[in-house]
């Protein structure tokens, strides 16, 4: 990008001060995993049970999506996305209370 930078030599006594410090604050920590971090980042139209599936002449463009669950709460819908290969989610949200009303 052009921008502008320098590189200087950091001096061997800091390095070594660095590698072997003599007090860690105790507010500086790691935090901890996220178990919402995925460690299978492949797409579900890949596995063999959906290629098994496939079916060469069907235009799954034109397919609908499913309903998974349909609850007085909530409605869940689902379609695998073959044509673009992209994952991705959409929320519809429609909140709903008395309170709005209220002065």
């Amino acid at each position: 990008y052009g921008a502008k930078y320098r590189q200087v030599r950091v001096a061997d006594a800091l390095a070594e001060e660095w590698n072997h410090p003599t007090e860690i604050d105790p507010r500086l920590r790691l935090p901890g995993l996220n178990e919402f971090i995925p460690d299978n980042l492949s797409l579900r139209c890949d596995d063999p049970e959906h290629l098994a599936d496939l079916k060469p002449d069907h235009n799954y463009q034109k397919e609908n999506p499913k309903l998974l669950v349909d609850t007085p709460e909530h409605r869940m819908w689902h379609k695998m996305d073959r044509t673009f290969r992209v994952p991705k989610t959409s929320i519809r949200l429609q909140l709903t209370s008395p309170n709005i009303y209220k002065s």
